[in-house]
């Protein structure tokens, strides 16, 4: 059983597309908001960048 994810946890993300998943680049973010249900999240990127639709059944925490 994997953990519930709510704001302010530490995600890695493993994006749905192989096309979306960059070389080299790390697919941890941090939760902002959860909404439409507790699916859907906003992001906030290490760059200070804030991302939305992100699918939360693709998130796990981040361990590390």
């Amino acid at each position: 059983m994997h953990k519930r994810i709510k704001a302010g946890d530490r995600v890695c993300y493993r994006a749905p597309r192989i096309a979306d998943r960059k070389k080299g680049s790390k697919p941890e973010f941090t939760v902002v908001e959860i909404y439409d249900g507790g699916t859907m999240a906003k992001v906030k990127h290490d760059n200070g960048y804030i991302y939305s639709g992100y699918i939360v059944d693709r998130m796990t925490k981040y361990e590390g």
